[in-house]
């Protein structure tokens, strides 16, 4: 094909450009782009219970340690604000290694420590270049530890309070509390307010003996060799806390989870309302979970789905309340529920959770955690096949029984002109 001189043209000056480039920046290497590879996947549960997930593609690794019973939903009455305070512990020392040991040890790998907590797990890992993946490994095996130091116990308890006050600051964070609290009840473990200010040196130790430990925890590890990671693993948790073999989900306790629904109303002085609606929501399939997300926020509506717990929420100033309750109404009164929107949500939710696998090693981490956590599996045949395989008849039927629920209600704000739950409830009987 013969090249024309326009394009001829185009072509000299770009490699002028180029090499005017390489002129003025001759440090800057040359880039090949590089075909995007798919990594293996392997899992390895050890005798203690701790189950080993990695893959072997990531250019750097991510290395998390998840605690399914370290949130505040496993936290019993006399433990509450004890989820939030163990935080604080990631990386302090334990037999045989200080806390500057570990810390200087995570500096000189150049890795980023992270740690987590939530009302459903509690996670702690780094981030680091492949090759220290496993040298590192060591720093989470004290992560179990439960005989820290005076100083490391006082210092966790005044971070705790510090956090506590900050999130009081938060409207969203304020919301959320409201909205837990009216769903599962302030007596719940699960209503409670995840951010409880006054945990104590007992309640700490109560709390982490029973929830962080190895049996029922889960290692997954990015752009790592399976079998050279786990023996690291094995030796480097030699003395971590097992837990009890046959108990390994004591912590969680149906009762303390159960949705009921209500109302929180918390008012302040400011000319805006906050208003969440919730409903009963499905607990056992993260996929459908996402699809319903997806499905009423197509109306235009910000939407939230989490274990147990599905609605609506937004914010508008005081006049505009009632407004603001229409709309959100209307999101999940409109029927819009069709085949199209649900076949345009299952796309959308999808793409989210295989995107999520190419966003970086520590997003990739999250993901393999949350899959052996939800299925005991973990490649990106099995996530797109869990979302494939949920059919319109699945989602229509989880959003009827969603709308059957007791309705939810939170608002903070000037909450002068919110109605009452049982008003909006009427709108949807």
């Amino acid at each position: 094909m013969a090249i024309s001189r326009g394009s001829a043209s185009s072509g000299k000056r770009a490699l002028s450009a180029l090499v005017s480039m390489y002129d003025e920046f001759p440090e800057i290497p040359a880039t090949i782009p590089t075909p995007s590879t798919s990594g293996s996947s392997a899992i390895t549960t050890l005798p203690c219970g701790l189950t080993v997930v990695t893959e072997d593609a990531s250019t750097s690794s991510t290395v998390s340690l998840t605690f399914p019973n370290g949130g505040s939903a496993s936290e019993s009455v006399s433990e509450g604000g004890s989820a939030l305070a163990n935080q604080a512990f990631a990386f302090k020392g334990a037999s045989g290694a200080s806390s500057l040991g570990i810390v200087r040890a995570i500096q000189n790998a150049g890795a980023t420590p992270f740690t987590s907590a939530s009302r459903h797990s509690a996670v702690v890992g780094y981030t680091c270049a492949r090759e220290k993946a496993a040298a590192l490994v060591g720093s989470l095996g004290t992560t179990t530890n439960s005989d820290y130091e005076p100083w490391d116990v006082a210092d966790a308890i005044t971070i705790a309070n510090d956090n506590v006050k900050e999130a009081n600051s938060s409207a969203e964070l304020l919301l959320t509390e409201q909205l837990y609290q009216a769903a599962f009840g302030e007596s719940s473990s699960m209503g409670r307010s995840y951010f409880t200010p006054n945990a104590t040196a007992v309640t700490l130790q109560s709390f982490r003996d029973k929830a962080y430990v190895m049996n029922g925890a889960i290692l997954a590890a990015t752009g790592v060799d399976h079998d050279i990671f786990v023996k690291h693993v094995e030796e480097s948790f030699e003395e971590a806390n097992p837990g009890s073999m046959s108990k390994a989900s004591a912590a969680y306790d149906p009762i303390q989870h159960t949705y009921i629904g209500g109302e929180a109303r918390l008012s302040s002085a400011t000319d805006r309302t906050c208003i969440a609606l919730g409903f009963e929501g499905p607990n056992d399939s993260h996929a459908l979970q996402s699809i319903l997300k997806h499905c009423i926020s197509l109306s235009g509506i910000s939407s939230f789905a989490v274990p147990g717990l599905a609605g609506v929420y937004g914010a508008a100033p005081a006049g505009e309340t009632m407004s603001l309750i229409d709309n959100l109404c209307a999101a999940l009164t409109s029927g819009s529920m069709t085949t199209e929107s649900i076949e345009k949500a299952k796309k959308l939710a999808k793409s989210d959770a295989l995107f999520s696998l190419d966003d970086g090693s520590k997003s990739l981490a999250e993901s393999m955690s949350l899959n052996v956590q939800m299925t005991g599996t973990f490649c990106a045949e099995s996530i797109a096949a869990s979302y494939d395989e949920i059919t319109a008849d699945d989602v229509n039927k989880a959003f009827d029984n969603m709308l059957k629920s007791n309705l939810t209600v939170a608002s903070l704000g000037n909450i002068s002109t919110v109605p009452y739950q049982g008003s909006i409830a009427s709108r949807f009987s």
